[in-house]
């Protein structure tokens, strides 16, 4: 019987504030009922039912009443008790009439009021430390445009609270940024509703792992479909694993961009063991405060007459008419349509001319981008410059070191493997503490380029890692970040190896003192360390595939671009060697406009797009370099007569787009 009053009695509860202040009253009448009968008897003036009534509800209610009560002791005592009583019913009152104002603040407050902008909005689905970084980028880009876009950031993993405080640590002014925090989980069909995708004009997915984001996935392809927005909302997730990129294709509206973290991220650590700073080049193609990256219509970009007009220029040679920009690709027209399924990058093998493409890519902003040269204003070729040498990518890294087995592995011996595709072989070595093995075991037929050998080393120690790298004589080593770790635990790991990676290069009578260091960070905040460390390029993850998300964001037509760019078998950037396209003649550097400069590149299939000029280059001492200039100024002025000459040494080097291979 008591099992069954306290199961009704908690059920009456859950039914919230009004249930509770009913129950309360409820008791203060059974209390009022249960005095009446002690104040008849004891009292000597409420000597009726009525009156006895009356006295025990004044001293339920009213706690002054007790003062003015006069008669024998023992009635005194029964007023006293129902006044406490009294007391205790009106704290009880009071507490649940406040907690009840406080759920219903906290409940507005809380971040599940539908979403109602004036403008079309950017959607943020998921909270995490990526999408924090997404947020932070989105942040930063709308505040260098006239208009605000407004941002919604949406999760059921944190209060809103405590969504906006970890954004504000950002450094984002949220109110001028315009970020919008809202309580709901990703997944569910009726949550997505406070969002507001009817009025959205883009949706970035970003789970908490790539399970709950093809649950959303789905979630948004079932909203849309009712809304029927699906063919008017851009859309993009980002997942981690790319053996899940078929089912995030499947899960979400056609037209969803999938980018895939693994492999953008792989793709520049890769490179970055060949080309230190070459992770500089992207972020500053992906960053629009700098050189910003642009699609254009050609009625936009090219003039209404002259050979930009008529079609006789063929694209590869496109940016001798331009005074600002770098042209690198386009999107080629069909039968009267953009053929986006096409290579949007320039490849010699296509020998297209201008007037094949619908719209085009450029480096510059949009001012710069359409201030074309007249015919009679064009810079004239030194062709005697041109160097004659057959090109090929002679890779000075032949012996590879990786330390790490992570998720990321696989990605980068990919992109490792096509580097040297028809250029010989290399020899990598990947360092492991784990005793199962991270290597799969056909990857000597996947990657028949490398000459692939695992090491069990414990790599969390200075001498067995001095004593493999001295073992290995490598000329490059590649640190992994382990993703079994939180972020901020895998960066502690990655900045103990590169101080010890540090320390082995400085050391005195070290068998290899000459190696790069590339290594692989997730947190923002860890790049300023590891500037110190002395590392020779770095990947921050999260910033990499944040500017790439933002990119799309602010321009959503660079998606078919930026994963061609990025992906393994797509077009690739390299710093390649200034005497492999201009002849010095023997001298140790020449002066030269960057029109000669691009148009000697593009006879060899390639696109200038930047220089990585030397800062040193003493005798005996190991040279430095600046950092890479994209899109550097190929006028002084604008009323220059003649376009502004380099002096350009023997170690100097050119950042290329080259083609797919």
């Amino acid at each position: 019987m008591l099992d069954r009053f306290n199961y009704w009695f908690e059920n009456l509860l859950l039914h919230g504030t009004w249930a509770r202040v009913g129950l309360l009253f409820g008791l203060v009448i059974i209390l009022t009922l249960l005095f009446v009968p002690l104040i008849a008897i004891t009292s000597e003036s409420a000597t009726e039912t009525s009156d006895a009534l009356w006295q025990s509800m004044l001293h339920m209610l009213d706690r002054g009443v007790l003062k003015a009560d006069s008669g024998n002791s023992l009635y005194l005592v029964v007023m006293l008790v129902e006044t406490i009583f009294g007391l205790l019913v009106a704290g009880t009152l009071i507490s649940i009439l406040n907690s009840g104002v406080s759920d219903f603040v906290h409940g507005i407050a809380g971040g599940r009021a539908k979403v109602m902008e004036k403008r079309p909005h950017i959607v943020i689905l998921g909270f995490n430390d990526l999408s924090l970084t997404i947020v932070d980028k989105l942040a930063r880009l709308s505040a260098t445009e006239r208009g605000t876009t407004p941002i919604v950031v949406m999760d059921d993993d944190q209060e809103v609270v405590d969504m906006a405080a970890q954004i504000d640590e950002t450094g984002v002014n949220r109110r001028r940024a315009h970020v919008i925090c809202r309580k709901g989980d990703i997944c569910d069909y009726d949550d997505l509703d406070i969002c507001s995708l009817e009025d959205a004009k883009t949706v970035i997915v970003c789970g908490r792992d790539d399970f709950e984001t093809v649950q959303s996935l789905m979630a948004c392809n079932a909203r849309l479909n009712q809304l029927e927005r699906h063919r008017t909302l851009n859309m993009a997730a980002v997942i981690r694993n790319d053996a899940n990129e078929m089912e995030a294709r499947f899960a979400g509206p056609d037209g969803t961009h999938i980018i895939c973290y693994d492999r953008i991220v792989s793709k520049v650590i890769a490179e970055s063991s060949f080309d230190p700073s070459i992770s500089y080049v992207y972020l500053d193609l992906l960053n629009s405060t700098n050189n910003a990256l642009e699609c254009l219509d050609k009625d936009e970009l090219l003039p209404s007459d002259g050979p930009l007009a008529t079609g006789a220029v063929d694209a590869m040679h496109i940016n001798r008419y331009f005074a600002g920009c770098v042209t690198i690709g386009g999107t080629p027209t069909r039968h009267g349509t953009h053929a986006s399924d096409e290579e949007q990058i320039f490849s010699p093998d296509e020998r297209r001319t201008v007037q094949d493409y619908s719209r085009f890519f450029v480096i510059g902003s949009r001012s710069r981008a359409t201030r074309t040269l007249a015919e009679d204003a064009l810079p004239q070729i030194d062709e005697t410059l041109f160097s004659s040498n057959p090109t090929h990518d002679e890779r000075d890294v032949s012996r590879i070191l990786i330390l790490g087995g992570g998720r990321l592995l696989e990605d980068v011996l990919q992109y490792e493997n096509k580097h040297y595709v028809g250029e010989g072989r290399a020899t990598v070595t990947v360092a492991t503490h784990k005793s199962s093995s991270v290597l799969p075991p056909d990857c000597q037929v996947r990657w028949p380029s490398l000459d692939i050998t695992l090491q069990r080393c414990d790599t969390r120690s200075f001498e067995p890692l001095r004593e493999l790298v001295e073992s290995t004589q490598a000329q490059s080593v590649v640190v992994l970040s382990d993703h079994t770790l939180k972020v901020r635990k895998a960066d502690e790991r990655t900045l103990s190896q590169l101080v010890y990676l540090q320390r082995i290069r400085e050391r005195e009578g070290s068998a290899n003192s000459s190696f790069k260091i590339a290594s692989e960070i997730n947190l923002e905040n860890t790049r300023k360390i590891v500037r110190m460390v002395g590392a020779d390029d770095y990947v921050v993850g999260n910033t990499l595939v944040a500017l790439f998300v933002s990119c799309m964001a602010r321009e959503w037509l660079l998606g078919d671009l930026l994963n061609e760019l990025l992906s393994s078998r797509g077009a690739s950037i390299s710093m390649r060697p200034v005497s492999e396209f201009l002849d010095f003649g023997g001298a140790s550097q020449l002066e030269c406009d960057l029109y000669t400069v691009g148009e000697a590149v593009a006879e060899k299939g390639g696109i200038l797009i930047g220089l990585h000029q030397l800062a040193t280059d003493a005798p005996g001492e190991e040279s430095t370099y600046e950092r890479p200039v994209l899109n550097p100024a190929r006028w002084a002025s604008r009323e220059a007569a003649e376009p502004q000459r380099y002096t350009l040494r023997d170690g100097d080097e050119l950042v290329v787009i080259s083609g797919s291979s």
